[in-house]
């Protein structure tokens, strides 16, 4: 199928920590999310969350388009352009464990069933007011700002991929092997990370170039490093989420 020329309407439905009522050990319940304290304390805690994205599409082809072999001037379709499922927990003080489930672009051309993917499985432990590290699969990337976008932040419309180049090339997703360090010192926000670059593999036996395509080599993935610092002028932005204009760990809002 050719290139195709899109005009759409786009129905989005978002549940970021639903506005339900949880069921506590305590007398006087003061949560409004699916957030659960583990302890009187409220020191250790539970928060599931999630939200999809789900587009209604009528899709002008170009001349020429087929699908299934037979001439297609329009398609109409509906689709699951993202789905994510998330779970955060604090076994004990300032350690936090988050794993996130998700699929992309689910609709009538997709596999028959279509997995669901592990996006994110990931570990962080708070060393100070000024510092946390931690390791495992997340999107925690330098070296812009839209390096780990939020698509719940951005619902509404689809993500700019110009501050993704290595978008399911060297990633899933965003998401790479890492370790991190990040935190706020005053009004300075910063996060450095060391990540494993995902190694090319690829499906045919020959790896001659093509002319007119470029694409990533299959070299050894080297260690790859990278940083983002920024003054915060005015507003604070929690840092407790890689993906920067949103938060899903946990009740606090910083580091």
């Amino acid at each position: 199928m050719k290139y195709w020329r899109t005009y759409g309407i786009l129905l989005y439905f978002l549940v970021h920590g639903p506005c339900l009522s949880t069921l506590q050990a305590q007398s006087k319940p003061s949560n409004n999310k699916l957030l659960f304290y583990l302890d009187n304390e409220k020191e250790q805690w539970l928060k599931i969350s999630t939200y999809a994205q789900i587009w209604a599409r009528n899709t002008q082809n170009n001349p020429g388009s087929t699908i299934n072999d037979r001439p297609a001037s329009t398609t109409t379709d509906f689709s699951i352009r993202r789905f994510r499922l998330g779970v955060s927990t604090s076994p004990w003080p300032e350690t936090t464990f988050f794993f996130q489930l998700g699929v992309n672009n689910l609709n009538y051309l997709s596999s028959r069933g279509t997995s669901v993917d592990l996006l994110d499985a990931y570990v962080e432990h708070k060393l100070s007011n000024y510092i946390a590290v931690g390791g495992g699969k997340s999107a925690w990337n330098g070296l812009s700002r839209y390096t780990s976008p939020s698509s719940s932040k951005m619902i509404a419309y689809d993500i700019s991929f110009i501050a993704l180049p290595t978008l399911n090339g060297t990633d899933d997703l965003t998401r790479k092997l890492s370790v991190y360090a990040k935190g706020k010192v005053g009004k300075l926000d910063y996060r450095l990370v060391l990540a494993k670059p995902l190694a090319i593999q690829s499906t045919t036996t020959a790896a001659e170039p093509v002319e007119g395509l470029a694409s990533f080599t299959s070299n050894k993935p080297n260690v790859q490093y990278s940083s983002y610092i920024k003054y915060e002028f005015l507003d604070a932005e929690s840092n407790a989420s890689p993906f920067l204009s949103g938060s899903y760990l946990g009740k606090k809002k910083s580091t």
